[in-house]
């Protein structure tokens, strides 16, 4: 009887489906330890990748022989960044994450990724994001899986399980676990007490504490080089900066300056071209104007200074053009005027009644 149990049980072993064995196996070694997990998955990638290499893919046909290269490329790459996926929620227990909170993939998630399928990596993702290979049910991925040069078997073996971690996810929170290793029991968080010490990732930060379960910053660096003409700033990453201040007004008729110790100042323009003969003002739309001036005929003078001939130096006035082609003929019969007036004041005087009678003597 016992011979018949053994046999049966026997018999039950070797017909189980591989991936449930495997899965049993797994789970048999939920227990790990975290610290050394990036090493171990590094360890096997390494001996998987060197396996996938070193098989036959000659039956495979154009199409899948090149996106198996691409694939093993893309591994290879994936191995050297160590850029794994962190477990979070299993303290102790090695679950697999398709894609974890952070955005970082396992190997097989990068492969899709790598092939130009990110849409299908990121709803395996949401709907079996802890599920190992064998045990997701995706029509897309069956379909990705064959035309991607590798078998189910082979991408199995790549995709690893991750173990978890209990370690703080804020900068003001503590964890530990309870039991602590190597038993790896709950994973306890709670936030610091305010007041705690902590370290936001800048640069611009000079201090920081608790304060209700988030780090506040309780002093920033001072950025200020005693330059007026400088706009003082932070940046997180690169630290002070110092951008050159701007003192434009938008007002076309001063003339912008900037001094380190006072700032901005604005001085009327002038507009002064050093033309003596222009007439220079500023228009508030189009800046600074220069009328020419029309100078009086006649010879030149000099200046004050003995300079010879200026244009300051004589009458200046605007002229109307129209008006200054009559200024001669004006002038002329102001003359004959005049000479009618003195003649007739000469042969002719005016009587008591105001009438205009001959000069005794006059002819």
């Amino acid at each position: 009887m016992r011979r018949v149990f053994g046999a049966l049980l026997l018999l039950i072993l070797v017909t189980l489906p591989r991936e449930s064995r495997a899965a049993d196996w797994r789970r048999s070694r939920e227990r790990c330890d975290p610290n050394r997990d990036v090493a171990l998955i590094t360890a096997h990638l390494t001996r998987v990748e060197a396996l996938l290499r070193a098989r036959d893919s000659s039956r495979l046909n154009p199409e899948q022989r090149r996106a198996r290269r691409l694939g093993l490329s893309a591994l290879r790459e994936y191995i050297a960044l160590q850029q794994y996926p962190r477990n979070r929620d299993f303290p102790g227990r090695r679950v697999p994450y398709f894609i974890d909170a952070d955005g970082r993939a396992c190997a097989v998630a990068q492969l899709v990724i790598a092939s130009g399928h990110r849409e299908l990596a990121d709803a395996v993702a949401n709907d079996q994001n802890n599920a190992y290979l064998a045990d997701m049910s995706s029509p897309e991925l069956t379909r990705w899986i064959a035309s991607s040069g590798f078998t189910f078997d082979e991408l199995a073996l790549i995709q690893p399980s991750y173990c978890g971690w209990c370690d703080p996810v804020g900068l003001c929170d503590f964890a530990y676990c309870d039991p602590p290793a190597p038993m790896w029991g709950t994973c306890v968080r709670g936030p610091m007490p305010d007041g705690t010490a902590c370290y936001p990732p800048s640069v611009c930060v000079k201090s920081a504490a608790c304060q209700f379960g988030q780090c506040k910053t309780t002093a920033e660096i001072s950025c200020d080089d005693k330059d007026d003409c400088t706009i003082d700033s932070c940046d997180p990453t690169l630290g002070c900066q110092h951008e050159a201040k701007t003192c434009d007004d938008a007002d076309p008729c001063t003339l912008d300056t900037c001094d380190p110790s006072s700032g901005c100042h604005h001085r009327a323009d002038d507009c002064d071209d050093g033309d003596p003969c222009t007439l220079d003002f500023c228009d508030d739309i189009g800046g600074c104007r220069h009328k020419h001036h029309v100078c009086d005929a006649g010879p030149p003078a000099s200046d004050d200074a003995g300079n010879g001939s200026t244009c300051a130096a004589r009458a200046m006035y605007a002229v109307d053009p129209r008006a200054e082609r009559h200024t001669g003929s004006r002038a002329a019969w102001w003359v004959v005027l005049s000479a009618l007036l003195l003649w007739r004041r000469r042969v002719a005087k005016r009587d008591g009644a105001g009438r205009w009678t001959p000069r005794p003597g006059a002819h």
